[in-house]
């Protein structure tokens, strides 16, 4: 059975129906090419019905609309949208099947492609126009300037162009962020590729189950890992509770064998009794409790489980080999003096990260997984409050430094954290300097860094975290909002992402028809 989803070929057939027939072959074509399998029923009900007797064409028209249903898309083709492709179009509308222009078709991945990134026009999304292209991925540097080109843009480097959405047989790639980084895509793309079909499923799961961010960084992390996971055909708690016990009636039975406190016709009571016993166990009840232990996840697919702890392996951008970059130079940060690479050495394992002149952003990378990280006993001891040194934590933190030692900066250093990343940025490059090497200094002295963590204020932890809107309230006095206000409406914006991934897209029309 083919695999190739059904796409309703939606096209003029009246007037000149020679030329028209000829034109809808050529797109059945090339929705062939694209992946599909093209239903054209204006091509095939022709050979017996007579399209100029209107009980005939209202049988052909009825016939066809019940193929539509079939279909995982209808593709438009040609100039003019006539009277009867106009009725196809509405109903499709109607059964919520996706309506898009052959050229915006989106390319079914081959075997050479693990996914496609739909790459937009940024300036028409804005204005409500879908104006874009399918790129298969993994792609290379030419192939992505080539699809710029072909919407408008002038280069990679260009501010102009997005990624909308996705399309791929793996079900959590298409729950990807629609802002990610493209040569983090590319990259991810040649990792799945390596991996046989048995592990992509595994990959699928390990992304769709458990509570993380669905990023490019926590993917690749997955793929790196991917050894730590495994699956057994166990679909329920109940089933994993009567397996359990199964094994544990056999393992007495062979200790009771082995020790000879089996009566002469092989029976003991004792026996007899703890088999009662454990037929009398709530086998969901214990199955769950065994899984809720062992961290393991029912699936449709099979229980899963992590077997060993993962490890934060891929930390970003700068991990991307250069062979995979698609865009922008292939050496993430600009070439610097000895000075500079000196500053880079004392700070690490903070980096900089310069955005052009002096404008700057000082980072560290944290756990996602609550692995070890860096200065992780800072926060242990306040773990019981809610504290796991995540980026917000780190933030947090630096606050509290600021305060203490250099209040002369606040203001002038800013921060802008994520769950797993510590962002502090400046447009004074002196200023950021020296509060990195500052603070570096006093992280460096366990007993001062303590102190000072055990003062910070747990209600500015508690605000930090709280899900409220402080946007409405800085619209309201006109001010900009606070750092601990842009932590809270971070944080209650990725609690939304994770369950909706596109809560925060710009909203977007179809493609004009």
């Amino acid at each position: 059975m083919s695999d190739r989803p059904f796409a309703y070929v939606c096209s003029p057939y009246r007037g000149d129906t020679e030329a028209n027939a000829e034109k809808a072959r050529g797109y059945c074509r090339e929705v062939f090419e694209a992946g599909y399998s093209p239903l054209a029923p204006h091509l095939f009900f022709p050979q017996f019905l007579n399209d100029n007797i209107p009980k005939e064409r209202e049988a052909g028209m009825e016939m066809a609309a019940a193929l539509l249903p079939q279909c995982r898309v209808l593709v438009v083709c040609g100039d003019d949208i006539t009277e009867g492709m106009a009725s196809e179009i509405r109903l499709a509308q109607e059964l919520g099947i996706e309506c898009c222009a052959l050229e915006n078709i989106l390319i079914i991945p081959s075997v050479q492609h693990i996914f496609s990134a739909f790459i937009a026009n940024a300036e028409d999304y804005e204005n409500g126009e879908l104006v874009g292209t399918w790129l298969p991925f993994p792609t290379t540097r030419e192939a992505f300037q080539e699809t710029l080109a072909a919407i408008g843009v002038d280069g990679p480097e260009h501010p102009g162009w997005l990624v909308e959405k996705y399309q791929s047989s793996l079900e959590s790639i298409c729950l990807l962020p629609w802002d990610s980084d493209v040569d983090e895509l590319n990259y991810l793309a040649v990792k799945l590729e390596r991996l046989n079909d048995p592990y992509k499923e595994l990959f699928d799961l390990a992304m769709l189950t458990g509570e993380h961010e669905n990023t490019t960084r926590f993917a690749i992390n997955i793929i790196e890992n991917i050894d730590c996971f495994g699956l057994q055909a166990i679909y329920s708690p109940e089933q994993y509770g009567k397996l359990l016990i199964e094994i544990e009636q056999r393992e007495f039975h062979n200790i009771a064998g082995s020790i000879g406190i089996l009566d002469t016709d092989g029976s003991n009571k004792l026996i007899t009794y703890i088999d009662y016993l454990e037929k009398s166990i709530d086998y969901t009840q214990y199955g769950s409790e065994r899984a809720k232990k062992e961290g393991g996840i029912f699936t449709a697919k099979g229980y899963l489980t992590l077997d060993h702890d993962m490890r934060e392996l891929f930390h970003g951008l700068e991990n991307v080999p250069d062979e995979y970059r698609i865009v922008g130079p292939v050496s993430l940060l600009q070439i610097r003096t000895e000075d500079a690479l000196d500053f880079d050495k004392q700070i690490e394992p903070f980096y900089l990260v310069e955005h052009g002149g002096d404008n700057v952003s000082v980072c560290l990378y944290v756990s996602e997984f609550g692995g070890s990280a860096y200065k992780e006993e800072v926060f242990t001891a306040r773990r019981n409050e809610g504290f796991y040194g995540s980026g917000y934590d780190w933030t947090l933190l630096a606050l509290a430094f600021m305060e203490e030692k250099l209040p002369e900066l606040q203001g002038v250093v800013n921060f802008d954290p994520e769950r797993g990343l510590f962002c502090a940025y400046s447009d004074d490059r002196a200023a950021l300097e020296r509060f990195t090497l500052a603070f570096k200094d006093t992280c460096e002295n366990d007993a001062v860094i303590c102190d000072l963590f055990s003062r910070v204020d747990k209600n500015l932890y508690l605000k930090a975290y709280e899900h409220e809107d402080p946007q409405t309230a800085s619209r309201e006095t006109n001010e900009k909002p606070s750092v601990l206000e842009q932590i809270a409406a971070s944080r209650a914006e990725r609690g939304a992402t994770s369950k909706n991934p596109d809560a925060d897209k710009p909203k977007s029309r179809d493609p004009e028809l």
